[in-house]
Formats: structure tokens, C-alpha cells, sequence
């Protein structure tokens, strides 16, 4: 119903930016609008629902059939799936233009190989997926002015990932999103003037990471963290989530299971409920440590900044022999059974 609604607008949209004066010899004013994502497996400045939205100061860049790229200012429609642009006088009738977001400074800017990158992705806590537009690459389908007026459907060439959790109290610094091999994009460029555009990754690496603003709690809070990478198909796949303050340390952690295929205009969400997760700690002052048989365990931190994902049986050896608190981490466990407890001073169940 959404889209519905959507479409209508854009349709009034569309006749509101028709000025009769430039009908045959040039454009008034240009509008702007985008796709939402889609959230039914499955959101830019997205709203909660998984609308676009434009944002104050946002720009566009405009490639002509000839000649070089221009650039677009939004005049109104902040807060809005549509939006209208100023400097409509330098787009003529009887030419075809291509868009682009976000904006690229480069007047020599080539429209077939126009750059990606996914580094540098932050989100503050008040925020939301918004804070990711800079990341959030589209383009148009190519638009005539012959009728007097240009409308600019966008279309998402990249894929919005939320995470959700519930943080116990501490002071995060950045969300780091690890899996078994180099599927996240790190940059690349795509086609404007292809048929169907679509990122051609350069660089890819085994994880991305977001920054994180303003996520310093004193109690369980539950938060949404948004991210973009490229489409890619990690179906069947695993990830490792991980939270962690300014020195790197991992504060939180959970795994989760990758469904389906990361597709372009998709949105996908990686939950784990805080009803459903726990920790066991273990202090003992073995050089070498066997973890208990935890159905459910997802992770194990060793105690010295060192960590592994958790298999039955894993066991680690130390550097040095003295006291080390393991850390047990994962979710829908009842039950736990040690080999040997010759070398245990401790066993925490308060939170299991």
C-alpha cells in the first residue's frame, strides 16, 4: 500500500513541476525521487519503513547525452521520497539526461566508471540508516526534457543491512561485521550508461565496519545499526558481530545466519533477541583450557584479548600461566558440562 501511495505522489509531483514557459526550449524545474528498499526480507536519510527520504544541502549530479555533468542543489522537499532541485535552466529539450547519487566534485567525471567506496560508515545514536546516505549509491533511468519538465526515478544499486541487539551497559565505539571469506565490498565503480547499472566491486574484504556515535549506556539498551555494502550472495553463510569500545576490545558479540542473496534495493535484518542470550564465565589458571560443552555457544573470549568462534571441544593454550576469566557468549542454552574442572576457581552462571 505504501508504494501505492508513493506513485500517486509522484505523479502530482510530476505535473506540479510543469511550467509552460519552457515547454519546447527548455526545463523548469527537476525533480528527484527514489525507490524505497525492501524490507520484506526487509530501509535511506531512509525513514523506519524503508522509505528514501532527502535531506537539506543533499546533491545530484546530471549526465547529459553530451557534454559534461552538472550538479543539483535541492530547494525543497526535505523530509520527502520527493524532492525538487534547482538550475532546471541548464537542462534543454531535445536532450537525454542520466542522474546520479551521491554527487561527485569531478567536472570530468567519467559516467561509465563512476567510483564506490563502502569505507568510513558511521551512525550516531539518535540516528538511524539516514546517517548512510553518503553511502547509498543510485542512479536514474535516463529522461528526456522534450515534454518540459524532467522526473528522476532513482533506483538502489547497493543492499542495507540493520542489526539488532540488545547491549548490555558499556561504551561503543564501533560495530565490526566479520564472515568466512571476502564478500563485503570495499570499493569499486558502476556503469551510469549501462542498461542496468550495477557496482563492479575492485577490492572486496571479509568484513565492514560502522562507527558508532553516542552508544554509551549505563543499562541494556536495545539498538538498530545499519550498514550498505554491495549485492553479493552470502546465503548459507555465517557472521560475527561484533561491538567494541575505542581500544578495539569486544565488548559484545553474536552470529548470525545469512538467508539469502544480498540483492540490489534490498534490506535485510540480523536479530538477537536479549531474551534469548548468554554469557558463562570461568576463571581458572591453566596454561592450556579446554572449554565446556555449551549447546548454543557462539563465541569464546580466552581472556587475554583473544578470541574464537565456538566449536565443541576447542581449546586454547596461553603465552603465561595465571589467572584468566573465559567468556562464553551465545544464545537458547540450558545446559553446559565440563571435561575437567582441575584448574577452576570460578564458574559465574548470573547471566546464563
Amino acid at each position: 500500500m505504501r508504494r501505492f501511495f508513493t506513485f500517486l505522489a509522484l505523479l502530482i509531483t510530476a505535473v506540479s513541476c510543469i511550467n509552460e514557459n519552457d515547454i519546447n526550449t527548455g526545463v523548469g524545474k527537476v525533480c528527484f525521487a527514489a525507490d524505497d528498499f525492501d524490507f520484506s526480507s526487509s530501509r535511506t536519510g531512509l525513514d523506519a519503513a524503508g522509505s528514501f527520504i532527502w535531506s537539506a544541502n543533499d546533491t545530484v549530479g546530471v549526465c547529459p547525452d553530451s557534454g559534461s555533468q552538472i550538479y543539483f542543489a535541492m530547494t525543497s522537499g526535505a523530509g520527502a521520497s520527493t524532492a525538487e532541485f534547482d538550475s532546471g535552466w541548464l537542462l534543454k529539450a531535445g536532450h537525454t539526461y542520466l542522474s546520479y547519487y551521491p554527487f561527485k566534485g569531478d567536472i570530468y567525471l567519467n559516467p561509465s566508471s563512476i567510483p564506490v567506496s563502502y569505507a568510513g560508515q558511521h551512525q550516531t545514536y539518535e540516528g538511524d540508516a539516514a546517517d548512510l546516505a553518503g553511502f547509498d549509491y543510485m542512479y536514474s533511468d535516463p529522461v528526456s526534457g522534450d515534454a518540459g519538465r524532467l522526473l528522476f526515478q532513482y533506483h538502489h544499486l547497493g543492499s542495507l543491512l540493520r542489526f539488532k541487539t540488545s547491549l548490555p551497559a558499556g561504551d561503543y565505539a564501533t560495530m565490526r561485521v566479520e564472515s568466512d571469506g571476502d564478500f563485503f565490498a570495499g570499493s569499486g565503480s558502476y556503469d551510469l550508461t549501462a542498461d542496468k547499472p550495477a557496482i563492479s566491486v575492485s577490492a572486496a574484504t571479509s568484513s565492514l565496519e560502522v562507527k558508532l556515535e553516542g552508544f554509551e549506556f549505563n543499562t541494556l539498551k536495545t539498538v538498530a545499526v545499519y550498514a550498505m555494502t554491495a549485492p553479493v550472495d552470502m546465503s548459507g553463510h555465517k557472521l560475527r558481530v561484533s561491538f567494541l569500545d575505542a581500544d578495539g576490545n569486544v565488548l559484545y558479540q553474536y552470529a548470525a545466519d545469512v538467508k539469502s542473496a544480498f540483492v540490489a534495493g534490498g534490506a535485510y535484518e540480523f536479530t538477537q533477541p536479549a531474551s534469548n542470550r548468554f554469557y558463562l564465565r570461568v576463571l581458572h589458571n591453566l596454561k592450556t583450557f579446554t572449554a565446556p560443552v555449551v549447546p548454543g555457544a557462539s563465541f569464546v573470549l580466552w581472556g587475554d584479548e583473544m578470541e574464537d568462534v565456538y566449536e565443541a571441544g576447542i581449546s586454547y593454550t596461553y603465552s603465561s600461566q595465571k589467572e584468566y576469566e573465559v567468556t562464553l557468549m551465545g544464545s537458547k542454552s540450558s545446559t553446559f558440562e565440563f571435561k575437567d574442572i582441575i584448574g577452576i576457581k570460578k564458574i559465574d552462571l548470573s547471566e546464563f
